[in-house]
């Protein structure tokens, strides 16, 4: 290298005003021959570049050789790498078009975003500065063609999924489902304002949290509640099962039950807790109707130990677990 301490540059960054630039700064006599040994070419690649390759010197003498005649001081700044910036943006949007003898081609419209001109001579200039670009073996680790052909591949990938989210879209309208009434006819006006949409969530969370479990199933007296009942009809099956344990117990041909009875009766199983079983409660006494909790608790023959817990972190309903000891008292 000439000068070590000379600010070195990629091949593709590189413009005529470079080249030119070093050659005035070449005191001795230097030969034109590309392979000589004291040839001009190998100071300009060494003190540009800082390389001794074949290639970039050939690259560097193509360089200057396809500067137009005319006007040439207006491609003095122009890099491969100005070049490669528009092609592959210009990939990315639109299809390539390399006739550079064409106004409207590629060429063209770098040339007037360049030079703000489109002449022959500046497309000419443009598309042999990349051919001789292209000569060169890598750039960034890849051909300056492989990168716009990679670009252009990523925009055909592009459009490919665009017109197939488009079609995915248009397909999902034609098979949704209609849209489903609200519950008790609550209609939305289309330009509801925002004092009556808060009202109408306000109607619809009040009438939510005043239901309750009253809903008994007609097989195990659960509590549920309305949205939890479920209608099943009885068959033969199920009726020869619970005429097995009492020939006089009615079943009716229509039950509201829940769900895990209804599991069992499809399964054309009795219930674990149907009534049947004997474990329905039997009525309170008459005499004990009118008694307080206290008096109730004194006058118990047993009192029962259980594990009484709350669902959903303390928040949801009571649910017990684990075993009931009852023990006797002495009520006497």
């Amino acid at each position: 290298m000439d000068n070590p301490s000379q600010e070195l540059f990629n091949f593709a960054d590189i413009t005529y005003s470079m080249i030119k630039n070093t050659k005035t700064r070449c005191k001795n006599k230097r030969y034109n021959n590309l392979a000589h040994k004291n040839s001009i070419w190998r100071f300009v690649e060494s003190s540009l570049i800082g390389t001794s390759d074949p290639n970039v010197r050939q690259f560097l003498y193509n360089f200057e050789k396809c500067i137009p005649l005319q006007n040439a001081e207006k491609y003095y700044d122009t890099s491969v790498n100005m070049i490669r910036i528009f092609m592959m943006d210009l990939a990315s949007k639109s299809q390539l078009n390399n006739n550079h003898t064409q106004p409207s081609s590629s060429w063209g419209l770098l040339s007037t975003n360049i030079y703000t001109t489109n002449t022959l001579d500046d497309r000419r200039f443009l598309s042999q500065l990349w051919a001789i670009g292209n000569e060169v073996d890598k750039i960034e680790g890849e051909s300056l063609d492989v990168l716009l052909h990679k670009t252009v591949r990523i925009r055909n990938k592009r459009k490919e999924k665009q017109i197939y989210d488009q079609n995915r879209y248009q397909h999902n309208l034609t098979i949704s489902p209609p849209p489903q009434p609200i519950e008790d006819n609550l209609i939305v006006p289309s330009q509801t304002t925002q004092v009556a949409l808060i009202e109408l969530l306000d109607k619809l969370y009040k009438k939510s949290i005043q239901q309750y479990a009253t809903q008994p199933c007609d097989n195990c007296m659960l509590l549920m509640y309305q949205s939890q009942a479920r209608n099943i009809s009885i068959t033969p099956q199920p009726i020869t099962l619970f005429s097995e344990i009492d020939v006089q117990y009615q079943r009716p041909s229509q039950m509201k039950v829940c769900q895990r009875c209804k599991n069992n009766l499809q399964k054309f199983k009795i219930p674990p807790k149907s009534k049947i079983n004997g474990m329905a409660l039997l009525p309170i006494p008459k005499e004990l109707e009118c008694l307080s909790m206290a008096e109730i608790r004194l006058i118990s023959q047993v009192k029962p130990h259980m594990k009484v817990f709350h669902t959903c972190r303390g928040q949801g309903q009571r649910a017990m677990k684990g075993l009931v000891v009852h023990f006797p008292q002495q009520v006497k």
